[in-house]
């Protein structure tokens, strides 16, 4: 079995749709050509960007996530990330966060059952990311990595963050970071550096938004880490300010305006 190449976004919350997310589907449509890509949400988007990206997808409204195994969903992220599993598991193909630019094409990477890139910072491994999910029908990966969520079941705890706190992350990303230590057979973990590129740390995000100093490798996608640059690099980005820039960020959103 192959993964079906069919891309997956979800949106909840009724956050800003901007210049980004619709880079975001344009490279995704323009880089792996896919069969479909789907955009999923709770609250529909809005605005000149959303209006314009419709014609790269096919917008379906889906019911808001509020639990997991009895446990409330407090965030929008954590919501998502139980989500993409479920949904992955039910259909297969490719998940994208909506800040997650395609560079490469997967190709023959669909041929794994299970493709995650590792998540570094400042030189150090903290996990596997879920921004980007290449997975089979009914993967054997992920349904480990769902039942990390149910207390019953779980190898730790199951869910137990409510919101940006010390277990944000837990179930997201290093649980199955975890599992990959006992199961690499049912998972392909990709190199972060061939994978993301770059990550959150304020040295990395710099290097990226306020410079054009050359990425090392030239990676499967490049993760915006929107939770992260939010407030200092993209609250006020256009599309003026990508045309006059001369950073790696604006050359590669420029590609897809």
């Amino acid at each position: 079995m192959a993964v079906p190449n069919i891309i997956h976004f979800c949106y909840f919350g009724g956050q800003d749709f901007g210049l980004v997310n619709y880079a975001a589907i344009k490279a995704a449509a323009a880089v792996n050509n896919p069969d479909k890509i789907y955009f999923n949400y709770d609250t529909e988007p809005s605005g000149q960007w959303w209006t314009k990206a419709k014609q790269f997808c096919q917008p379906v409204k889906i019911e808001p996530v509020e639990e997991a195994f009895g446990q409330k969903l407090t965030i929008p992220s954590h919501k998502a990330d139980v989500w993409r599993l479920k949904k992955l598991l039910e259909t297969g193909g490719i998940y994208l966060d909506t800040d997650v630019i395609c560079n490469r094409p997967f190709g023959r990477l669909r041929e794994h059952s299970v493709v995650l890139g590792e998540e570094k910072a400042r030189g150090k491994t903290v996990g596997l990311g879920n921004a980007a999910i290449l997975a089979e029908p009914g993967a054997n990966f992920l349904k480990r990595w769902q039942d990390g969520y149910d207390p019953a079941k779980s190898l730790w705890r199951g869910f137990r963050s409510t919101g940006n706190d010390l277990y944000w992350t837990e179930l997201s990303i290093k649980y199955p970071y975890f599992l990959a230590h006992y199961w690499a057979d049912e998972v392909e973990v990709m190199p972060f550096e061939r994978f993301y590129g770059f990550s959150w740390s304020p040295e990395d995000l710099k290097k990226f938004y306020e410079t054009d100093e050359k990425i090392p490798a030239e990676p499967y996608v490049y993760h915006l880490w929107s939770t992260s640059a939010y407030g200092r690099y993209l609250k006020d980005v256009s599309e003026e300010s990508v045309k006059s820039g001369e950073t790696n960020f604006s050359k590669l959103v420029l590609k897809y305006l």
